[in-house]
């Protein structure tokens, strides 16, 4: 599954190489964005910001997830939480605070 990730270098960045690698996709870089008609023309690959693209993830790596009342979890085991991302430091959005735990266990993140 080839997938383009068109963000900035640092963490971000470094994250999504290491969860696209581990769930074994194709990469493709682009650092800067194709104008076309006013849009983006580059279709990114972000499961930080896309449901469907974490759901992709998640299925293509075989996480589990679970929400609770305060923090969403992921899991490669169903005996070990890898990943507890708290939706206070997501602003309280129970969605962004679930991709983000999703991106981290793909990535390998503890």
């Amino acid at each position: 599954f080839p997938v383009t990730i068109a963000v900035e270098g640092g963490v971000m960045r470094e994250l999504l190489e290491r969860a696209a690698r581990n769930a074994g996709y194709e990469i493709h870089w682009h650092d800067e964005c194709v104008i076309n008609n006013g849009q983006c023309g580059v279709d990114k690959w972000n499961p930080a910001e896309s449901d469907a693209d974490a759901f992709r993830l998640m299925v293509d790596c075989e996480i589990l997830t679970n929400v609770e009342s305060m923090y969403s979890e992921a899991f490669t085991d169903p005996k070990k939480t890898i990943v507890k991302i708290y939706f206070d430091d997501h602003n309280n959005d129970k969605a962004a605070a679930t991709r983000m735990a999703i991106l981290r266990a793909a990535a390998g993140d503890k």
